[in-house]
């Protein structure tokens, strides 16, 4: 006779399992296009999808399906001026919920060391939290890992992602972007990676129907590092993007106001 008690668990394992046999045909679609019906074209790529499943996540995906359209039609969908590798993340997400980390050719000034030291992280982790430290471990390893492969950051290619999931109306692309965007910044704001990030976030073609919270994150990551405003290459950015220097002025101006200081540094 089972035990009552042990009931939530195996629930919790049954979920599990079904879980990743859901993930796990998704993953065989994705590889195989098996069952494809859309085509998404990008420049020279093309991805067989299922309408099924970008349709029921893109408000875009979801208009293209009406023969009113040609895409509707003929079954294609062919996208111009964005970026290739933004697209293909974008079609990896469908079917994995998640895109991976995008190894361009790195620069030295993009190899950002993570933490200055792993073992400081986790002393102070262990004052805050009384010594009572979960899988302090696991962190530190995976710290580790990440100084040691030097990394090249994504910065701007999370940006070009979440515009593609403004676009196309994906929210959860978005959220994504957003989170890895803001994890990177942590450890690359000093990276050239920032600057093109920048670029892309203040560009004309950003559109005025995305949210600010990509600005928001670097406009908050500029004041909390304003030596970065020391560099030529950031005082460039800032004379060439309007909206990022009354984005800085006012963010400035506000958390000045709050803590007592003057704008300009004067009392």
């Amino acid at each position: 006779m089972s035990n009552p008690d042990d009931e939530p668990e195996l629930c919790v394992k049954a979920e599990e399992e079904t879980r990743k046999e859901l993930m796990g045909s998704l993953h065989k679609l994705f590889e195989n296009g098996l069952y494809s019906d859309l085509t998404i074209k990008c420049g020279p790529d093309e991805y067989k999808v299922h309408k099924a499943i970008v349709s029921t996540r893109s408000k875009f995906f979801k208009a293209c399906d009406n023969d009113f359209f040609v895409e509707g039609r003929t079954g294609v969908v062919e996208l111009r001026e964005v970026d290739p590798v933004a697209v293909k993340l974008m079609v990896h997400f469908f079917y994995h919920l998640d895109y991976p980390h995008q190894d361009p050719p790195v620069k030295v000034e993009d190899i950002s060391p993570g933490p200055p030291s792993t073992d400081a992280v986790i002393r102070e982790l262990e004052d805050e939290w009384n010594g009572v430290v979960i899988g302090l471990k696991k962190k530190k390893k995976r710290m580790e890992t990440y100084v040691a492969t030097g990394r090249a950051p994504n910065l701007s290619i999370h940006a070009k992602v979440y515009e593609l999931g403004e676009r196309y109306g994906i929210r959860g692309l978005k959220a994504l972007a957003l989170g890895k965007f803001k994890g990177e910044l942590r450890y690359h704001s000093t990276s050239g990676d920032f600057l093109e990030a920048i670029e892309v976030v203040y560009s004309p073609d950003w559109g005025n129907d995305n949210d600010d919270a990509m600005r928001k994150a670097i406009v908050q990551t500029i004041n909390a590092n304003r030596s970065l405003l020391n560099r030529p290459a950031m005082q460039d950015l800032v004379r060439k993007f309007n909206e990022l220097s009354f984005d800085l002025v006012m963010h400035f101006h506000r958390n000045d106001s709050q803590t007592g200081k003057a704008l300009w540094g004067r009392p």
